[in-house]
C-alpha cells in the first residue's frame, strides 16, 4: 500500500496520442485527444475538452471521484468509488463493464450529456443495480 502523499499527479495538457498507466493521486487531462489510461489507479480524475479511453482503471476517493466536462470518454472494466462516483457535464460517456459506487450519487449529470451503459452496475446505499441502456439530457435518467 502506498500513501497518497507519495503518489504523483498525472497532467496531460494539449497532447495527442499518449498512453498512461501506473498509480497516481490525481489525474488531470485537459485539451488532449486520443489518450489511453490503462492499468491505472488514482484517487481523483478530472477530464475536460478531451477524448479519453480508459481500460482496467480503479479510482477511489472520499469525495468526487471522476469529473468529465465537454469530453468524450470510453470506459471498459473501470471501478469508480466515492461520494459521487462520476459527474458528467456536456459530455459523452460510453461505459462497459464499469462499476459505479457512490454514497451520494453513483452518477450525476449536471449539463446536457449522453451516457451509454452496458454490462455495468452501480452501488448506492447498499443496493446493487445493473445498468444497461442510455441516458440523454440534463439529468441522469437511464432508459
Amino acid at each position: 500500500y502506498v500513501k497518497s502523499e507519495q503518489l504523483p499527479t498525472l497532467t496531460c495538457n494539449n497532447q495527442n496520442d499518449r498512453s498512461f498507466s501506473g498509480h497516481y493521486a490525481f489525474v488531470y487531462i485537459s485539451g488532449c485527444k486520443y489518450i489511453t489510461l490503462s492499468n491505472l489507479s488514482a484517487e481523483q480524475v478530472y477530464i475536460e475538452n478531451s477524448d479519453v479511453t480508459m481500460q482496467q482503471v480503479v479510482v477511489q476517493s472520499d469525495n468526487l471521484t471522476m469529473e468529465v466536462n465537454n469530453s468524450f470518454v470510453t470506459m471498459t472494466n473501470v471501478r469508480l468509488q466515492g461520494k459521487t462516483a462520476l459527474k458528467v457535464k456536456g459530455s459523452t460517456v460510453d461505459a462497459a463493464g464499469t462499476e459505479f459506487t457512490g454514497s451520494n450519487y453513483p452518477i450525476e449529470v449536471v449539463a446536457d450529456s449522453l451516457i451509454y451503459l452496458s454490462v455495468s452496475q452501480q452501488y448506492h446505499n447498499g443496493k446493487l443495480q445493473y445498468l444497461h441502456g442510455m441516458s440523454e439530457g440534463n439529468s441522469y435518467d437511464l432508459r
